[in-house]
């Protein structure tokens, strides 16, 4: 989906976003992290996970994408230029159950085992290197929405 706008670098923008998503959604960490410069620093603050290195964000991404399933990230609007973009978005996800009546997420336990959905908003501020190519500080700030 992308999004219209008036922004200078809106193709950048999107074609940068593009590839993030289509990686996240394909759970291809390996391409993630690819987007990343080797000294980033990426920070969830919604969980307060901050300042993670690239070590770090690989296992946080791991241990996301296994311990939930239907993991999708869509896009809702996003602004910014070369070297800067604040992007709104949506995620939704399902914890998978451990099947011992535990969800294998300390942060989404439910006492009947079994999975729970999840949606949550938010929006990333992310820096890009010199050429604009690279991750270079992200900070992704989410509230998880209610179910109807």
């Amino acid at each position: 989906m992308t999004t219209a706008s008036s922004e200078p670098d809106i193709e950048l923008l999107n074609t940068r976003r593009e590839d993030f998503l289509d990686a996240f959604n394909a759970a291809d960490i390996d391409h993630v992290i690819s987007l990343f410069a080797p000294d980033s620093l990426y920070s969830d603050y919604a969980i307060a996970a901050l300042d993670m290195d690239l070590i770090a964000t690989r296992a946080y991404l791991e241990k996301i994408f296994s311990e939930a399933e239907n993991i999708t990230l869509s896009p809702v609007s996003i602004s910014g230029d070369k070297h800067f973009a604040a992007a709104e978005w949506v995620l939704t996800m399902k914890f998978k159950s451990s099947g011992n009546g535990d969800n294998t997420t300390t942060e989404n336990r439910n006492n009947q085992g079994a999975a729970q959905e999840m949606e949550m908003r938010g929006v990333s501020l992310t820096w890009y290197d010199e050429d604009g190519k690279k991750i270079v500080n992200n900070k992704d700030y989410g509230v998880i929405w209610p179910q109807a």
